[in-house]
């Protein structure tokens, strides 16, 4: 069956221009609802990077100073260390006269002590005096062998051998009576931690 349309032909383009329009309507209101969405959530991301890039801000301020505080501590460290190093070299550069005492003591004979020494620095490689007592003549001569032997002292000469009396001014005690006097150049090995004797 066929509808009849009763209406003019007016009315009824107003009609459906009508309908044509509240269609419109709502299409605009839902796009102005869509497009405010979008501007809420951009504003709020753009909140949300502000707050962020602030406590960034802070924090990086923050650690900045903490980095600060490093270095002032880091530097004092650094100069700690390099005034130990310094330290440990002017020790280690330094020579021991103890020890050098000791490596020439260790390089004599049994039976003989040191009886006159000048040791300088100065004094190593150098020629000088060296005087030692002893209890027997083989044991006064077996000194400059036992001297060579050990690497003690180079160019080794006697200039002199004698017993003494235990009576006197500055007599030698009655358990060394022999006096052995000797020029020699003494090595700088001397000052070495640990003298190897042979």
């Amino acid at each position: 069956m066929e509808m009849i349309n009763l209406l003019p032909p007016d009315s009824a383009r107003q009609l459906r221009a009508a309908r044509h329009n509240s269609v419109l309507i709502r299409y605009v209101a839902g796009g102005g609802i869509v497009l405010g969405l979008i501007v809420v959530v951009y504003l709020s991301a753009f909140a949300l990077l502000k707050t962020t890039e602030a406590a960034n801000t802070s924090s990086s301020e923050v650690n900045q100073q903490k980095i600060n505080e490093y270095s002032e501590v880091a530097a004092t460290a650094k100069e700690y260390r390099d005034n130990l190093e310094r330290a440990r070299t002017i020790l280690d550069a330094e020579l021991s006269y103890t020890t050098a005492l000791a490596n020439i003591a260790s390089g004599l004979p049994s039976d003989t002590v040191i009886s006159s020494l000048a040791l300088t620095p100065e004094g190593v490689g150098q020629p000088i005096t060296l005087t030692v007592q002893a209890k027997s003549q083989a044991a006064a001569l077996a000194v400059k062998e036992q001297l060579e032997k050990n690497k003690i002292a180079r160019d080794i000469r006697i200039s002199s051998l004698s017993a003494q009396s235990s009576s006197g001014e500055g007599a030698a005690p009655e358990e060394y009576p022999y006096s052995i006097n000797l020029n020699l150049t003494l090595l700088d090995t001397i000052f070495a931690k640990e003298q190897d004797n042979e």
